[in-house]
């Protein structure tokens, strides 16, 4: 099972799980894995990314990003290169992305205090794993659909059960 609000889950439903895992926010190599499989994903070419200058700019600016506010970001400055200021084809300029960074709202801005607390207690109270476990993870529940299992996610996402 998986939640966003960990929090509220009452305590005689948490003690039926053996574990419970937490996942924090991306780190900076899971950050810039996110922001290229989504530039494939759109066939938006990589390379301006991955200069060392831009690269270390996005990394810094989407510190405490998650993955949704990651991809609005690129959706953002996606949006801008297909404007007249862009090259008109859709791939934005590391400016452009950039600037996409700024035009969101990220989560941990939303709600600062529920954002901490949060972290708090996924970092106190779960087993931390990271991104690359929770993909292994994603596609082992793959594998038990195809096989007509059934995995519960109580994420709310209707795509997930």
């Amino acid at each position: 099972a998986t939640c966003n609000s960990f929090g509220e889950i009452p305590v005689e439903m948490l003690s039926r799980f053996d574990k419970i895992w937490g996942v924090d926010v991306p780190d900076e190599e899971e950050r810039w894995g996110i922001l290229q499989i989504h530039c494939r994903l759109r066939g938006i070419d990589q390379a301006p990314f991955a200069k060392p200058g831009v690269k270390n700019k996005y990394l810094k600016a989407t510190d405490l990003y998650v993955g949704r506010d990651l991809v609005q970001a690129l959706r953002e400055s996606h949006g801008l290169s297909l404007t007249n200021t862009g090259d008109g084809f859709g791939c934005p300029s590391p400016e452009q992305l950039l600037k996409g960074v700024g035009m969101i709202r990220p989560a941990f801005l939303k709600s600062p205090e529920q954002f901490a607390a949060q972290r708090e207690l996924v970092r106190s109270s779960t087993m931390p794993v990271s991104g690359r476990l929770v993909q292994q993870w994603g596609q082992a529940a793959a594998g038990a659909r195809k096989a007509g299992g059934r995995l519960l996610d109580l994420s709310g996402d209707p795509e997930r059960n």
